[in-house]
């Protein structure tokens, strides 16, 4: 009985029907205002190891020198206890040029291994996605930690590269680099599905898709790739393209750098993170809104990795001033998604004031002045159902469930109620153990597992039942009233 299954409601798979309730995404907060990094951008990854134990690996950079007028990448590293509180570890392994103090850098422009391969080439290493063989399924690692990260080598054409390690601090590159030739400039999100027996990977495609005509350069979509080695990939299939509700076909700003042609509509995807969740996937995908030139992130999730689902009204889940004191113009997901840390999903994301206007672009004020933040949000609410003063209900689809603890994550204010039911298959109450006499769950309440609990004797006080005769699966029935419910947790 120690097992539980617990059910988030970002999954529509969990209800049958609502009546009186409006569907709406959680939106994260600030763990802290402080950033935990700075200057960084999150185009990296975070990695718990073990309690206490925490390990970054993010984007830093210097401004490049005349005739470069780019931005010179590089990989920093910093560690922590707690997922809050980081710190740059003066590591001194390579030689920067300029005052980076302390050196905690790991891999800048024309990096060598050991072998004498550049890793990295003139601008250095871009993005930097960390899998950790010790933590995840990973049958094609070659040592314990293997990176993904987007690069140009000098003896080779660019691309995404792969890399291993067995510290996470010294890399060896993968002689077959790059893996994927020629993918777009932003980051990677890559996972091994153990069912399907394949490695995953999202990012934006430079081959088989419309408006590659010169100049247009459209690429701003997110393509999925697979492969059964992590070398080896298939054909990209588009899965994100913005559409009519997002903005018109035909753009109405024009991006000053790309002369006579456009990348797409006014607003486009930028980039993408995803993450299994129970039997769903997840995502945070960005989306880029060209005239003011901001990203914004939005929550969207999937039952196969290919058709993704967006909420109806497209809300944005980061963006200027949400979550409350999240400040700036461009945000930028962490590589892989969030952590569990008690009841609590931490998410890293880097927030800057700068704009994306390439032909203005303020390339110092990219590296000094991009952030990461903690955001938090409470155990898997990320989209819930509420009622108001009108009283709502909703009714569960069918599950297999022999009683035992049943919690519910949900919200509940004062002078509102949650009222737990229980159906058999066909709709029709179950009155076993007097099922439908329980008192309503009051308020103000807010928990990740209120208990719902039950027995013959509703005088002698609340009472647990770990069995009671169903004649097969069962529905859950909540009727609510200034109340979200956002999942539920049953005993196997």
């Amino acid at each position: 009985m120690n097992e539980k299954n617990t059910c988030s409601l970002i999954d529509a798979r969990l209800i049958e029907d609502t009546h009186f309730l409006t569907r709406f995404v959680e939106p994260p907060r600030l763990k802290q205002r402080e950033p935990v990094v700075a200057p960084g951008q999150m185009y990296g990854t975070v990695i718990r190891e073990a309690p206490g134990r925490w390990k970054m690996w993010y984007l830093g950079g210097r401004q490049g020198v005349p005739p470069m007028a780019d931005i010179i990448y590089r990989i920093c590293y910093a560690t922590s206890t707690n997922g809050v509180d980081w710190e740059k570890p003066a590591l001194n392994l390579i030689e920067v040029p300029d005052k980076l103090s302390p050196n905690n850098a790991i891999m800048e422009r024309y990096h060598y291994d050991q072998a004498g391969n550049d890793m990295s080439g003139s601008g250095g290493p871009e993005g930097f996605e960390v899998i950790d063989a010790h933590l995840t399924p990973h049958p094609a690692a070659r040592a314990r930690y293997t990176a993904l990260y987007r690069a140009s080598p000098c003896d080779r054409h660019g691309g995404v590269c792969a890399a291993y390690s067995e510290d996470g601090l010294r890399w060896t590159s993968y002689p077959e680099n790059p893996i994927i030739a020629g993918i777009s400039d932003t980051l990677t999100t890559t996972y091994y599905d153990p069912i399907a027996r394949e490695y995953v990977l999202y990012g934006r495609p430079l081959m088989v898709n419309a408006g590659r005509e010169p100049k247009h350069n459209a690429t701003r979509k997110i393509a999925r790739y697979t492969s059964p080695d992590l070398v080896h990939w298939s054909l990209p299939k588009i899965v994100f393209v913005t559409d009519d509700l997002d903005a018109p076909a035909v753009p109405t700003f024009q991006e000053a750098v790309m002369g006579a042609g456009a990348r797409g509509r006014d607003k486009q995807f930028y980039n993408f993170t995803a993450w299994q969740d129970h039997d769903l996937l997840i995502g945070l995908v960005t989306i880029f809104d060209v005239k003011p030139g901001t990203l914004s992130v939005e929550l969207v999730h999937s039952y196969d990795g290919i058709q993704w689902r967006r909420e109806l009204n497209r809300p944005a889940y980061i963006a200027d001033g949400n979550p409350d004191g999240m400040r700036g113009t461009m945000f930028i997901m962490m590589q892989t998604g969030p952590f569990l840390e008690g009841d609590e999903h931490f998410i890293y994301v880097s927030q800057t004031p700068m704009k994306h206007c390439l032909e203005n672009i303020h390339k110092e004020g990219m590296v000094s002045e991009t952030k990461i933040m903690l955001l938090a949000t409470k155990r898997d609410r990320w989209v819930g159902y509420s009622a108001g003063e009108v009283e709502g209900e909703l009714v569960s689809s069918p599950m297999n469930w022999n009683g035992g603890r049943l919690t519910l994550n949900a919200r509940i204010e004062k002078g509102g109620h949650i009222a737990v039911s229980f159906d058999d298959e066909r709709g029709s109450p179950l009155t076993d153990f007097d099922l439908d006499l329980r008192p309503p769950i009051e308020g103000p309440l807010d928990s990740v597992d209120i208990p719902f609990t039950f027995g013959p004797d509703i005088g002698a006080g609340p009472k647990r039942v770990l069995k009671f005769p169903t004649r097969g699966p069962v529905r859950l029935r909540l009727k609510m009233r200034k109340a979200a419910v956002f999942g539920w947790s049953m005993a196997l």
